[in-house]
């Protein structure tokens, strides 16, 4: 029974301090696993920048569905601080231009993902500015 005694002394030596290193290590691991990535979906304006020697008449939609998933404040805070996808056009020279939203526009932060972006291209009707010179 000699034996038996260091092993009985591992377990019940500092008994709190091990039955309270059990308990965080459960809660932690109760919320790492149970932290789930969230999905959803916002309208974002397309606003967009030309020379000053042209005008815009029509944006065809002028707004796109964003779908992203990744942590629920991750998602809360993007949303609230990002309302528009901005484009600027420096070189003018059609009046129609069809342009297709790029996740990289989206700017987005460390863990959060596209699901998707509908519809994929916007359509704008473009003119000189009368009076321009």
């Amino acid at each position: 029974m000699a034996k038996s005694e260091p092993v009985k002394q591992m377990f019940t030596e500092n008994l709190g301090y091990k039955l309270l290193a059990l308990v965080v290590t459960v809660f932690l691991w109760t919320f790492v696993m149970g932290r789930d990535d969230a999905i959803e979906s916002k309208d974002m304006l397309i606003d967009v920048f030309l020379p000053s020697s042209h005008e815009l008449y029509l944006v065809q939609p002028n707004r796109v569905q964003v779908t992203l998933k990744g942590t629920p404040k991750l998602l809360r805070r993007y949303f609230n601080n990002k309302k528009t996808i901005k484009y600027d056009i420096y070189n003018v020279d059609k009046n129609n231009i069809r342009i297709e939203i790029k996740d990289g526009k989206l700017e987005l932060p460390y863990g959060l993902h596209v699901v998707s972006i509908t519809p994929r291209h916007v359509d704008m009707r473009i003119k000189p500015r009368t009076g321009y010179r």
